[in-house]
């Protein structure tokens, strides 16, 4: 019996993203069990099938009449079993979760239940207002009358001015408030006599103090403060008296000036500022205001104004922590002496000489697992305005992490002033646009860059200005720059490399000979990205494409834009900045985004491995069918295709095995070639006035312009009267072109009238709107009416207009999504503004509007095909088209719970839309079909095998990159320890300087080791499941895999009632 009174309960899912990078933890309202459905009559035949529907061709049906299917509905389920997805589990993992309605609603929503508690806040907040709880006599001393309250402490006790003086000399920058017998109003501790005196433990005075200036401020955290300051003013040993910017750092304070200053900072504002800062791009500017609201946020009091001083500081700071955190202080040079690139923090899994190589590298067999994959390319967004000079704001460090040094770029640049811009065969319009763009009053019109490919991390003097768009000459130097001293074998990756390595190595001649490649020709490949590279003309997609590249596993080569998304955030600040602030700014933030992907390295490899082992497995698998069941009737063509992949991948100049070469069928081909057979056969002259191809042209343009004035006039739905007035004109000039198509109707389809039941649908004069007006063309009837309405041989004529209409149409719908595609790229990274916005929208809505009407063609000629000849082998190069087909090469076709989050999946688990590739067809062995049916299998045989090959390229690559991310901590742990002593060794210094060099040295070295401990014991599992594909043994981890997908993640929901739950004792 189904129960009316029962509830809805909460649930809670876990599980993780589409995406891999995240775990949610969902509420779903689980519904009381509905009660059962009605049973069918008994009469009903569940094999019974429905007439077909004459009005399906109507176009107030819309273009796809493909009902949705009810098997993806989803039941209601009490228990959910799910097969793992790349777990590395070695058991059953049950999660059971209970739902309890009255406890998991609270849980779930936690803003639900504070919401009638709101007034008990509100009131609890304002109780605090007041003395509170607190006595009026003083906290410390027990005095009466004590008034003063500090914000900052412990409780809210209150204290008279003695006691509060006192127990405030540790904290001298604490926010104090006194009670004026109606409220609190604001004092300081300055105003109640605090002193503090450098150098000395809080409450000693020294003898020889100096006293500080009387609008000295210290920056905290707290806000800005005006604070008494003695400095000490001994001298012990006949040593001169300490500095006074000394004493400030000793205390923790940062001066903002080397000579008297009166102005500093806390260490733990400059720490607070940089992290926020870092993370959420936040300026000094913003920083500074929000620290003046927290000392006067009614504006009633005078803050002293020290933002210069701020910022100042700041840059300083940054500098600092780069010099430590790369060693610099602990090296026997100076600052000045520092090598260049060498603050910048490096890629540990990236193959570096002398760090994370085995002995013996150079000579390996398998000398590609020591590839450098790096990636280049421009943005825009960066760029920078006139705003100071090199002397007046000079650059803190230059060249000495990720921006090159402007003084030797420059120089070098001078002689290439009039040298052209790039130039691409895919003619990109960023480039283009960027090149033109006006670039007075501007310092530089964006950054060049180079980052590592694998791992997203930017290249040490890998960024640098460009001064007129994305010229060779900037492009060169900034390469050269990144890769200097490397005697690597290296793949770059670059959206305009089949322009750019053309001349390279007659560019490299004019660069400086340090700058010069350590590396031979040869051993540099250059590719485009994934991404990129379908904008491209057809003869750069398999030569410049990484799917196609030996060595590179599933490198997608587009790393440097997805960290442009994060430097891009930094661009409204650092655009109006001098050159020395933005240089510096631009250097942190590149850092920081290379320690956060140094900290997540872990991660990313183990994620990437736990995919890459069953994908590889997969593809393995696949290829092995493929090519199985090709070697059953083709043997002598496997073998022919495997000769002429190895020919290719040796010398690209030969014929590529990845392309078709087959010519395509067109409209115009069909048309001319109907016409020769029309005047052969039917003996017409040249000048008759029409013939059965002209009908049939006449039918399918009246139906294109049909479906065009249709949907232009459903979507207006309040058109003007310019507007109406519009649809008018274009009706009556279709209706002209009807009134003739039933001229010629009447000839090569006599017997229409006949076959219809009500031959009244072909009289035009009854009111029926034109765009609306079925035109019966012989793919529009059955069978047997078809045979009876047709003359001989026009029923074939249409079949061929249409077979040749469906090929053509999906060449415009793959032409027209490449073109969005990179419009939307471009449009993303280089427009800006409201009227540009607009206008490029515009320009993609153009295009939007061709993907439709070319989906549209592409069906309507789909359904007329099929009717004519009937299912066979043809539909399996032109399949029906689904929404979800018309795709771009980047895009996926997403599961219905993928569409729920939102999710973005990548290459690594998308399948490409059929429209990207056919397969053969069954004809006679000369017919041009199976020809193209043979091309077809080939390219399709060559990208399955370089599928599974950088599947398993990919595990063999991530698997030496453990290993070097492991070694490359335990070597520079190594070289903490030998850092910690070096400068004792070559000079005398204080001991508490060696000690905290020894201290920091030391510290740092055991972080290393920890986390390359962390990292081996994380990696193991999957290195160990990695075992049989690194040993070739694909047969042994095809098994291994089966036995672990067997192994299921079960989520069981139960529901309890409230008397299910066993009570809980009273403590």
């Amino acid at each position: 019996m189904y129960n009316h009174n029962a509830q809805p309960v909460i649930s809670r899912t876990l599980g993780i993203s589409a995406d891999g990078r995240r775990v949610f933890n969902q509420p779903n309202q689980v519904a009381a069990p509905a009660p059962p459905e009605s049973l069918p009559p008994p009469d009903w035949d569940p094999n019974e099938t429905c007439e077909p529907i004459g009005e399906s061709a109507l176009y107030e049906n819309g273009d796809n009449t493909i009902p949705d299917s009810s098997e993806d509905a989803v039941p209601a389920v009490g228990v959910k079993i799910r097969a793992a997805r790349y777990t590395n589990s070695v058991s059953y993992d049950y999660t059971i979760s209970f739902c309890l309605s009255s406890y998991a609603s609270g849980q779930d929503f936690p803003l639900s239940t504070w919401i009638p508690l709101r007034n008990e806040f509100l009131d609890e907040t304002m109780h605090l207002e007041g003395r509170a709880d607190t006595a009026d006599e003083c906290a410390r001393c027990s005095a009466a009358g004590a008034t003063l309250r500090c914000e900052d402490c412990l409780g809210l006790q209150l204290l008279c001015s003695e006691c509060c003086v006192l127990q405030h000399q540790y904290t001298p920058l604490h926010r104090i408030k006194r009670w004026t017998g109606r409220f609190f109003d604001k004092t300081s501790l300055q105003e109640l006599g605090l002193r503090v005196q450098l150098l000395h433990p809080p409450g000693k005075r020294c003898t020889w103090g100096e006293k500080a200036p009387a609008k000295f401020v210290v920056f905290h955290t707290t806000g800005i403060h005006r604070v008494s300051v003695d400095f000490c003013g001994c001298a012990s040993r006949g040593k001169p008296k300490v500095e006074r910017r000394v004493q400030l750092m000793r205390t923790m304070w940062w001066p903002a000036s080397t000579i008297d200053p009166q102005t500093c900072a806390t260490f733990a504002l400059l720490k607070d500022f940089h992290l926020l800062s870092l993370q959420g791009k936040l300026s000094v500017f913003d920083y500074y205001h929000a620290l003046e609201l927290k000392s006067n946020a009614s504006g009633t009091e005078k803050v002293p104004y020290r933002l210069p001083q701020l910022s100042l500081m700041v840059r300083e700071w940054r500098h600092s922590k780069m010099l430590r955190r790369a060693g610099a202080v602990h090296s026997l040079a100076l600052v000045e002496d520092t090598p260049s690139g060498s603050l910048a923090v490096q890629c540990r899994a990236c193959p570096q000489p002398g760090m994370n190589l085995p002995d013996g590298w150079e000579d390996s067999k398998d000398r590609w697992l020591y590839v450098l994959v790096i990636c280049m390319d421009a943005c825009f967004r960066l760029n920078n305005r006139l705003r100071s000079s090199d002397v007046k704001d000079p650059v803190l460090g230059a060249g000495l992490a990720y921006l090159l040094n402007s003084q030797p770029y420059h120089e070098h640049l001078k002689h290439y002033v009039n040298k052209d811009e790039i130039s691409s065969c895919a003619g990109f319009a960023a480039i283009f646009l960027a090149n033109l763009k006006r670039s007075e009053g501007m310092c530089s019109t964006g950054v060049g860059g180079v980052t590592c490919a694998r791992h997203e991390l930017w290249r040490p003097n890998g960024i640098g200005n460009l001064q007129k768009g994305e010229r060779y000459a900037n492009m060169d130097y900034i390469f050269a720059s990144s890769v200097a001293g490397l005697a690597l074998l290296i793949v770059i990756s670059y959206d305009i490399a089949c322009q750019w390595i053309k001349n390279l190595w007659n560019h490299v001649q004019g660069l400086p000979t340090r700058l010069r490649p350590a590396f031979k020709p040869e051993d540099l490949t250059a590719r485009v990205p994934a991404f990129h590279l379908d904008a491209h003309g057809k003869a750069c997609h398999a030569p410049f494409s990484l799917r196609f590249t030996h060595g590179v596993g599933r490198t997608d080569g587009e790393a440097i834009e997805r960290l442009w998304a994060i430097l891009q955030g930094a661009a409204a600040q650092t655009k109006e900045m001098g050159p020395g602030g933005r240089h510096n700014i631009l250097d942190d933030f590149c850092g920081f985004s290379n320690w956060l992907k140094t900290v997540d390295i872990g991660n990313l490899l183990l994620k990437r491995l736990i995919q890459a082992i069953p994908e590889s497995v997969r593809h393995w698998r696949a290829f092995i069918d493929f090519e199985e069941g090709l070697c059953a009737d083709r043997p002598l063509e496997i073998a022919n295709w495997e000769t002429m992949l190895k020919d290719w991948e040796a010398d690209h100049k030969k014929p590529c095995p990845y392309s078709m070469t087959m010519p395509k069928v067109t409209m115009a081909k069909v048309k001319l070639k109907m016409a020769e057979d029309e005047l052969r056969k039917s003996g017409l002259s040249a000048d008759s006035p029409h013939t059965p191809s002209t009908f049939l042209m006449l039918g399918m343009e009246i139906k294109v312009l049909q479906r065009a004035l249709y949907a232009d006039v459903k979507a207006k739905k309040s058109p003007t009267v310019l507007q109406r007035a519009g649809f008018e004109e274009r009706r009556i000039a279709l209706r002209k072109k009807i009134l003739h198509y039933r001229e010629l109707q009447a000839t090569y389809m006599p017997g229409l009238y006949a076959v219809l039941a009500n031959p009244e649908l072909l009289d035009e004069s009854a009111g029926t709107l034109p765009e609306k007006t079925r035109l019966y063309m012989p793919s529009e009837l059955g069978g047997p009416e078809r045979w009876r309405a047709c003359i001989a041989g026009i029923t074939k004529a249409e079949a061929s207009f249409r077979y040749a209409d469906i090929s053509e149409a999906l060449e415009d719908l793959r032409r027209y999504l490449r073109t969005r595609t990179y419009l939307s790229r471009w449009k993303v990274r280089h427009v800006t503004g409201q009227r540009s916005n607009t206008r490029a929208r515009a320009l993609q809505h153009r295009v939007d509007v061709k993907v439709h009407a070319a989906a549209v063609r592409y069906r309507h000629s789909w359904r007329a095909y099929l009717a004519l000849e009937g299912p066979g082998d043809w539909a399996k190069v032109f399949k029906e088209l689904h929404d979800d087909d018309v795709r771009s090469l980047n895009e996926r076709q997403l599961t219905d719970r993928e569409k729920e989050e939102h999710g973005v999946v990548g290459e690594g688990q998308r399948k490409l839309s059929w429209i990207w590739f056919v397969v053969n067809i069954e004809e006679d062995e000369n017919s041009p079909h199976m020809q193209e049916g043979k091309c077809s299998l080939r390219v399709e045989w060559c990208k399955s095998k370089a599928r599974a090959l950088r599947w398993r390229e990919e595990v063999a690559l991530l698997c030496e990159e453990m290993r070097r991310v492991i070694s490359y901590g335990r070597r520079l742990a190594e070289c903490w320890d030998d850092d910690a002593r070096i400068r004792l060794s070559a000079a005398i210094i204080p001991d508490k300087l060696q000690e905290g060099l020894e201290a920091y040295a030391s510290e740092h070295a055991a972080m290393e080791r920890r986390t390359a401990g962390q990292l081996e014991e994380q990696w193991a599992t999957s290195r160990e499941r990695a075992r049989h594909i690194l040993a070739g043994d694909m047969d042994a981890a095809e098994a291994a895999e089966m036995v672990e997908a067997s192994r299921t993640v079960i989520h069981v929901e139960v529901v309890l009632d409230e008397e299910d739950i066993a009570p809980q004792e009273e403590d």
